[in-house]
């Protein structure tokens, strides 16, 4: 199982010796320096056969849920912001995930059919996709590390601004959801991993020829991609959004270098957006039998939500994470869908970014 698979290392120890050539072969009983550390010796003279193979070089723990709990909570006593962090507030391409820097996610404008962008094993006969605006694309980080240990094919439907509920947004998001939909049924994936920000509810209105009586025109829209997703996949599961500020995190460090509490201590009651509608949504997810993943516990302690953890900044404007942050808590991620499909299709995620 991946949970016991990602627990935390008890030990991981290396042991430096001296080299073969001053290896000690004295007689007398005792303790005696080897190549690969030191052995007790009866008296006789001893001649322990070289190592064969290198030592391993110390492991950092794989990254838990408790593990990533514990690193939160210490963002409490973070005073100043470090010098390697991550990405650096200077380095503006790196905000980002690749999928907006190539076009594979595409802009508010222009386009209205996602290019074919693949990602992970390409010749994997398992195929995933990631489905919908702008905080679904945050994820891609985490998704390509784990499609990548698991041998998946990674197939990107993103567009920033439009989200995957059928609803009437602008014509253009309107367009690329109905051709994203037509190219997800061709593929008929094993799973789709949809997301979406729940800001853009205020601006939904009523699609033509969508069910009604869910309570809103957005959760009427929310039904019907679900049931079409139901209809063109194995597996539908549900990212629901993150935290939300009220100020860009990288701007708020970066004026705040030598005082970064002042941005890391947002009232998790603050930073949960449309609280009521987030539970509209886990409660519409769970009747049609969709899971859900609630990733608000990776970004946010039971009482605040740190913007900068350890060295890495958690998001580069008020509710984008940075692609650092996304791989960093990838298995944790990892973790959450083994638990969902009931299996751990490939190896534990290796911790770091």
């Amino acid at each position: 199982m991946l949970v016991s698979a990602l627990a935390i290392t008890a030990a991981w120890l290396t042991i430096g010796g001296a080299s073969a050539r001053a290896m000690s072969t004295s007689t007398e009983p005792g303790w005696t320096t080897h190549p690969t550390g030191w052995t007790f010796t009866t008296g006789a003279t001893t001649q322990p056969p070289p190592p064969t193979t290198k030592p391993k070089p110390p492991r950092e723990p794989l990254l838990t849920a408790a593990r990533l709990a514990a690193d939160l909570r210490k963002a409490g006593a973070i005073a100043a912001a470090p010098a390697d962090l991550t990405p650096s507030l200077s380095d503006h391409e790196d905000w980002g995930p690749l999928i907006v820097r190539n076009g594979c996610q595409l802009s508010l404008i222009h386009l209205v059919r996602s290019k074919p962008c693949v990602y992970g094993d390409r010749t994997a006969p398992t195929t995933v996709v990631l489905f919908g605006d702008s905080h679904a694309g945050m994820w891609f980080p985490a998704l390509e590390r784990i499609s990548d240990e698991w041998h998946w094919r990674l197939d990107i439907f993103t567009k920033a601004g439009c989200s995957p509920p059928e609803v009437r947004l602008y014509r253009k998001c309107d367009k690329w959801r109905k051709n994203t939909e037509a190219q997800i049924a061709a593929l008929h994936p094993a799973i789709v991993f949809v997301s979406w920000a729940r800001w853009i509810e205020p601006k939904a209105r009523p699609e033509r020829g969508v069910a009604t009586g869910y309570g809103s025109s957005w959760l009427d829209g929310m039904a019907a991609i679900f049931q079409f997703l139901q209809q063109s996949a194995g597996r539908v599961i549900f990212i629901s959004d993150g935290p939300t500020f009220d100020f860009g995190a990288a701007q708020c460090i970066s004026e705040h270098l030598t005082d970064v509490q002042t941005c890391n201590d947002t009232p998790l009651s603050k930073a949960i957006f449309m609280p009521k509608l987030r539970s509209e949504e886990f409660q519409l997810a769970d009747e049609m039998h969709i899971p859900t993943i609630d990733p608000i516990p990776w970004f946010c302690t039971r009482t605040v939500c740190p913007v900068l953890v350890g060295n890495i900044l958690v998001y580069y404007d008020s509710s984008h994470m940075t692609p650092a942050w996304s791989s960093f808590i990838a298995p944790v991620l990892a973790s959450s869908i083994a638990s969902i499909i009931g299996d751990t299709p490939g190896p534990a995620i290796p911790h770091g970014i």
